[in-house]
């Protein structure tokens, strides 16, 4: 039987603890068994963050043509994304954080133990 969360995306849990998630416009949205998620970079348009108050530390980071930015949560979320030199998302990570991705691509961090009041974590 097909599972579906409450804004239409189709969810599905793998064997291995894994979870999937394909919304509705097709992207997909993977979430490893410790929590981390893993989504198509050639799908991003652009990364955010929902509420700026909750960042507890920032770093950026020019390497090897790649401008990295590396964000801490205050509950202690992790979240790293690095754009090239035309702008186009080649790295992004999160660990114990809480995305959501716009029907126009852009994809927005919170932190998790807040999450969206709007819609629920994932």
């Amino acid at each position: 039987m097909e599972q579906f969360d409450r804004n239409g995306n189709k969810v599905i849990k793998n064997d291995d603890g894994t979870t999937t998630i394909i919304t509705k416009e097709g992207r997909e949205i993977h979430t490893k068994a410790d929590g981390s998620t893993v989504v198509s970079l050639d799908k991003i348009k652009s990364v955010g963050i929902h509420n700026i108050i909750d960042i507890k530390a920032y770093n950026l980071v020019r390497h090897e043509g790649l401008t990295v930015h590396n964000i801490e949560f205050m509950d202690g979320g992790i979240v790293s994304f690095a754009f090239d030199s035309e702008g186009n998302v080649q790295n992004a990570s999160a660990q114990n954080a809480v995305a959501r991705m716009s029907p126009d691509a852009q994809i927005t961090y919170a932190m998790a133990s807040r999450g969206f009041p709007e819609s629920p974590k994932l």
